[in-house]
């Protein structure tokens, strides 16, 4: 597939319901660096971003989500945004697909901020023509206080039909964030894995966009890269030479307590990982992604 055709895309909410209305928050301040970031489109796929959006400081959470157009479903996404670790990195707590009249028509992001300055973030989706057997599916598992180990579930796919992307959900004003996110080497379904540093049992989510009639290359995945001790670190893979991005993720080695603070579709064919590394020594990752012809 030749990716020709390159534009700048905006999403709005025009038209869409009002379930997807009531996760958007206050817009961004003139004050704030916006994240002007270009949506691309290539033969039948689109990458939307939404409009930037301020996560206040000392907020428990703020939501966005990034609506596909119409005619078009979501299949993948993630959410971006321009903080630092040194001020305090937002935490990405939700990144999951949103669905509307029976249609899964885009992609909300959750953040949580507890620094003293507010960051921008938006949410981004990858839209295109619906699969055969296009659908979502999840899995929730009651997660135990588990002193910074983490443990890892996943969701399959119905009838072993290919995962498409995935995503997660944990709860929001809890010491607790997901390390990581991962695909089944066969394709099946996303693996979460999430560290509850809150004192009582929380419930978190795995979901799993599936469809039947899509060949996803899962990989390949570059070499695990080292996280300095506190410092944030961005990582970026590729898809294979003419494929389109759909997905992607983390991996940490031996569940180390990494913060995801953003993943998205960073252009066509990458996907980027940000990280904050909490442990007192350095961990090495391994960013992934999934594409499509």
């Amino acid at each position: 597939m030749k990716m020709s055709r390159w534009r700048y895309r905006v999403s709005t909410v025009v038209g869409t319901a009002a379930v997807l209305l009531a996760l958007l928050t206050a817009p961004a301040t003139a004050e704030q660096t916006l994240l002007l970031s270009p949506a691309v489109e290539a033969g039948p796929y689109t990458v939307v971003w939404s409009a930037p959006r301020l996560a206040q400081p000392r907020s428990v959470s703020e939501s966005e989500v990034a609506v596909c157009p119409e005619g078009t479903v979501v299949l993948g996404g993630g959410s971006a945004n321009n903080s630092v670790a040194s001020s305090g990195a937002l935490a990405l707590i939700r990144s999951e697909p949103v669905m509307t009249a029976g249609r899964l028509a885009g992609w909300a992001a959750r953040v949580e901020n507890f620094s003293l300055i507010g960051w921008n973030f938006t949410a981004v989706s990858v839209c295109g023509p619906a699969p055969g057997g296009h659908g979502t599916v999840a899995r929730f598992k009651e997660i135990a206080p588990n002193a910074g180990i983490g443990e890892s579930f996943g969701k399959f796919c119905p009838n072993r039909a290919q995962a498409v992307s995935g995503g997660f959900a944990i709860p929001a004003g809890v010491r607790a964030h997901t390390v990581g996110i991962t695909h089944d080497p066969a394709g099946h379904g996303p693996s979460v894995g999430v560290i509850n540093r809150n004192p009582t049992t929380i419930t978190a989510s795995a979901f799993a966009i599936c469809a039947d009639t899509m060949v996803i290359s899962h990989g390949p995945n570059p070499p695990a890269e080292t996280v300095a001790s506190q410092t944030q670190k961005s990582l970026t893979v590729r898809c294979p030479e003419g494929m389109f991005v759909v997905g992607g993720g983390v991996e940490p080695a031996n569940r180390a307590a990494i913060t995801i603070t953003a993943s998205y579709p960073s252009g066509a064919s990458e996907w980027t990982v940000v990280v904050l590394n909490d442990e007192t020594v350095a961990v090495r990752v391994v960013p992934q992604i999934s594409c499509v012809d």
